[in-house]
């Protein structure tokens, strides 16, 4: 699988085309994994529970 967050004010559809030629692309919204109010330590920890042992992780730059 391929994980792919969007950039910063980015959205998931970014991903779309990518996700329309390589079915295993997974694109995750981060405010589904915790709220920006928990702040980032708590976001890095259920983030890292989501995703299996050797993931690839896709960020545009």
């Amino acid at each position: 699988m391929i994980y792919a967050l969007p950039g910063f004010l980015g959205l998931l559809s970014d991903w779309s085309v990518l996700k329309k030629e390589i079915s295993s692309v997974i694109a995750i919204d981060p405010y589904q994994i915790a709220q920006p109010e928990q702040g980032l330590h708590k976001w890095a920890q259920e983030f890292n529970k989501m995703l299996p042992k050797k993931p690839i992780l896709l960020e545009p730059v």
